[in-house]
């Protein structure tokens, strides 16, 4: 049997696919706006990974300017299913940040986490996750998309960047993209990848004089913290998922194989 099964299939909940690929230790967080048990309606996005890391629709449960706004059928599990995003809006998680996410600046940090975004555009930088606000004075990191559209990872240690990996692949506005990434940041020169659609980039994590404090802020998807560097108006965000292990480039391509019959990738 091989570690990491390929079926190119729609339909499939982002968790099934993930068992599928037999990944689900260490998973800390799936949310998937195509699995009605992640959303049906209402101000939450559900975490179906059994940890309960659940994401309000903007800043806070109640209804405001900020909150995304779910497309499709509950359910369905199609690429019609997602969250449109106006320019203004991301979600924040409900509670504490779990400890991969808190911790995923700090030295030996390991962790993984895949999306599946449609940037509207790529007028200005913009995050897909993060803690950090995107700003050099805080504490945490973020993946966000900058004006070239490469998948970038930041850190912030409180006064400097000790991570700035960018991937050599472009994601494409106004199209779905998967963005992966693996982390180690001890593992050594080809610890670490990206997995930017069909391609898998290996990299060096390493950090240098990584911040030893907590991420500053709540989690944010569509956002890096606090609201700052917004996705895009007319951006999409179909799902999210968080591993507190490095699972690797192989797992990496698997999952992308695994989900693109949905998107048709």
């Amino acid at each position: 049997m091989t570690p990491f099964p390929r079926p190119r299939n729609a339909g499939f909940r982002l968790l099934d696919v993930i068992g599928r690929c037999g990944l689900l230790s260490g998973l800390k967080l799936c949310v998937d706006a195509g699995d009605d048990a992640s959303f049906a309606s209402g101000q939450v996005w559900s975490d179906v990974s059994g940890q309960s890391n659940h994401f309000n629709l903007g800043t806070t449960n109640g209804v405001d300017a900020t909150d995304p706004t779910f497309t499709g059928t509950a359910g369905r599990r199609s690429s019609g299913e997602y969250f449109a995003l106006d320019g203004g809006d991301y979600f924040t998680l409900a509670g504490a940040n779990p400890v991969v996410l808190r911790d995923m600046h700090k030295a030996g940090a390991k962790g993984s986490i895949i999306a599946m975004v449609w940037p509207g555009s790529f007028a200005a930088n913009q995050g897909i996750i993060g803690t950090s606000a995107a700003n050099t004075t805080n504490h945490g990191f973020e993946i966000r998309l900058p004006t070239n559209g490469k998948p970038n990872l930041v850190t912030r240690s409180g006064g400097g960047v000790p991570i700035n990996q960018t991937a050599a692949q472009s994601t494409t506005a106004a199209a779905w993209n998967f963005v992966g990434l693996s982390f180690d940041e001890a593992g050594g020169a080809t610890a670490s990848a990206w997995q930017v659609n069909a391609a898998t980039q290996a990299f060096n994590g390493a950090a240098t004089s990584p911040s030893a404090s907590d991420a500053t802020y709540p989690t944010q998807i569509g956002a890096s913290g606090n609201g700052a560097t917004i996705m895009q108006a007319s951006s999409r965000v179909a799902f999210v998922a968080v591993w507190d292990v490095a699972v690797g480039p192989g797992a990496l391509s698997a999952l992308f194989d695994a989900v693109r019959g949905r998107f048709a990738l």
